[in-house]
């Protein structure tokens, strides 16, 4: 018998009749537990999705004491399999994730019936980096990784999945401009890039000119002269000032899909949050 059920992790759901952890994975917390009683060959489906845990990559326990499993796992965006073993009393699988992931599991109990727990782990709560496509995530661990040719190869598959990926175009071009990348506390990737000084000013000039043109109500005009800014060999935290700047224009336009982009764009790039908590409210507000 196959029992379909939607495993909402997000909170934790059972109580005295859950399965203890015998080894809480080292430096992650639980964001949520759901402990099934099955019968031997009975299986159980279960989905997670991305708003229940929103980072870069998580852990995925099973366990059932002494009672073994068998567990499948895939993607649901293209179907590709994330995981398949049978015969084991605890398993245990790094999820790679990212903004719109889900993935599906089928349980079963192979021979004893009994309960089985499952389980998701990662970074505190109040302590994790800020997450984005699946591509661009795994080309910011690369990045982490000082492995350029992998990051780039994970950040060519962003942009043909998503030619409008913001985030992963400005990582993309300051890679092709020999910049230096490092993660960083902020969760983005830059630490800095060639800088020339005759672009600096170049689009010194370029922004007093789209601000003009905002101020006199032409934002297309605004937006176009900002985005050619991008282009140059500029210092990182001009960049990300830039794509906020953008954001502010596509918030004047009503074009909350840019605006969001854009805004992604410049805190990929450690523009401060602080500074940015006003464009989120703005825009939050206008999706409403």
């Amino acid at each position: 018998m196959l029992f379909r059920v939607h495993l909402c992790l997000f909170v934790l759901m059972i109580a005295g009749a859950a399965l203890a952890t015998d080894s809480p994975p080292p430096g992650l917390v639980s964001w949520g537990s759901e402990t099934y009683t099955l019968d031997s060959g009975e299986s159980v489906m279960f989905r997670v999705d991305f708003d229940q845990i929103p980072v870069r990559r998580w852990l995925l326990l099973v366990e059932g004491d002494t009672r073994r499993s068998y567990l499948n796992l895939r993607r649901v965006m293209d179907g590709s399999l994330v995981y398949d073993m049978r015969g084991e009393s605890r398993h245990e699988i790094p999820i790679p994730w990212g903004m719109g992931e889900t993935i599906s599991g089928v349980l079963t109990a192979t021979h004893e019936a009994g309960a089985f727990s499952v389980s998701i782990w990662g970074p505190p709560r109040d302590n994790f980096l800020r997450a984005y496509g699946y591509e661009v995530n795994r080309a910011l661990e690369a990045i982490a990784d000082d492995d350029r040719s992998r990051a780039q190869r994970h950040l060519a598959r962003a942009i043909h999945d998503d030619p409008q990926d913001a985030v992963a175009k400005v990582l993309m071009h300051s890679l092709a401009q020999g910049g230096h990348f490092s993660s960083s506390a902020a969760g983005g990737a830059v630490v800095a890039v060639q800088v020339d000084s005759l672009a600096l000013k170049q689009v010194a000039d370029s922004r007093e000119r789209a601000d003009l043109l905002r101020q006199e109500g032409q934002f297309y005009a605004a937006a176009d002269t900002l985005q050619r800014c991008l282009e140059k060999s500029v210092g990182v935290d001009v960049k990300a000032s830039i794509f906020a700047e953008l954001a502010s224009i596509y918030l004047d336009l009503d074009n909350l899909a840019q605006a969001e982009s854009a805004l992604q764009a410049a805190m990929a790039l450690g523009y401060p949050e602080d500074e940015s908590a006003a464009l989120q409210e703005e825009l939050e507000r206008r999706k409403k």
